[in-house]
């Protein structure tokens, strides 16, 4: 199962890098090369956190996020992407 819903389960084996699953603005580059005109942005919001290690029950758990902006992520992306033709 995906937590993400951006995230995509691929399979890729190339020597000794394994890429099991690849989110929204990822890439994988090998070599002696440029990549040109990448962008990502992205806004989340955790209303738990998170819970690591073994038998961590919550029980009669309530989460609430309160989000009350009226726009979410305004991007100001002012980069100059430079590419070769």
């Amino acid at each position: 199962m995906v937590d993400n819903p951006e995230q995509v389960n691929i399979g890729i084996q190339f020597d000794n890098i394994a890429i099991n699953s690849a989110a929204s603005g990822a890439g994988v580059f090998n070599g002696a090369n440029n990549q040109f005109g990448w962008s990502s942005h992205a806004k989340t919001n955790s209303g738990l956190g998170t819970i690591g290690g073994h038998h961590n029950p919550l029980p009669y758990n309530i989460n609430i996020l309160w989000d009350n902006d009226k726009i979410d992520t305004t991007i100001n992306d002012q980069d100059i992407m430079w590419s070769v033709k």
